[in-house]
């Protein structure tokens, strides 16, 4: 077992999916040679720009109202005080979070698709949700409020090169962690649901090639 081989996946899957599995693999980690070492001058250009703006937050810019932090109580401040925690700590930051409340709440926060403005300590609301298959899910599993973490694959690729996907995967997957670990010490629910990646981009109205939706989580009310 020293190659972890394990005879009943290999039966049950199909060589041709391991091999497209294994060449998006291949396609998104770097081989280094002396080309990629160089440092030319567009590369120093992209360097000085992550250096001045790779760490502020990645936020819409057209919104229809904005809330200040000191607005937002329960499940809404506790997201938007980790987030701009765990953001912190990251050199670049090349994750867009989205946050879509279901309901309206009786502190002012409407339904609606939310942006953090994490720079000016702000939280945006952008759109209303016309989706009316998402608001049908949301209320069958009692849903108060979902977190997306899309990655930004174009401030990724400044910054990580061809490692740009799996770099970008790696920072959601920390937030998500940190996201599940004070979920579970506020005993607020993580609810299993699903929706289509690309039908929920579309109803967030967050571009498909700018941002790649990675991760979902969908909360319920605290217990």
């Amino acid at each position: 077992m020293s190659d972890f081989y394990d005879e009943f996946p290999m039966m049950s899957i199909s060589e041709a999916d391991v091999n497209r599995i294994l060449k998006f693999h291949q396609s998104s980690i770097t081989v280094k040679d002396q080309a990629m070492l160089d440092v030319g001058d567009v590369r120093k250009a992209n360097i000085a720009w992550l250096e001045k703006t790779g760490n502020s937050s990645l936020r819409v810019e057209v919104f229809q109202r904005k809330h200040q932090l000191s607005e937002l109580y329960g499940s809404f401040g506790m997201l938007y005080k980790l987030l701009r925690k765990t953001f912190n700590t990251f050199k670049t930051i090349t994750t867009l979070p989205i946050m879509t409340v279901y309901r309206d709440q009786s502190d002012g926060i409407d339904a609606g698709f939310y942006s953090f403005d994490f720079d000016n300590r702000l939280l945006l609301k952008y759109a209303d949700i016309c989706c009316d298959k998402l608001l049908r899910i949301a209320h069958v599993n009692d849903v108060q409020v979902s977190l997306s973490l899309f990655l930004n694959i174009e401030r990724s690729i400044l910054a990580y090169h061809s490692e740009a996907y799996i770099s970008g995967i790696i920072q959601v997957g920390e937030l998500t962690h940190a996201i599940n670990e004070e979920c579970l010490a506020r005993n607020i629910p993580i609810i299993d649901t699903y929706f289509n990646t690309q039908l929920f981009t579309h109803a967030v109205g967050i571009s498909v090639r700018k941002q790649l939706l990675i991760k979902n989580i969908f909360m319920g009310y605290e217990l």
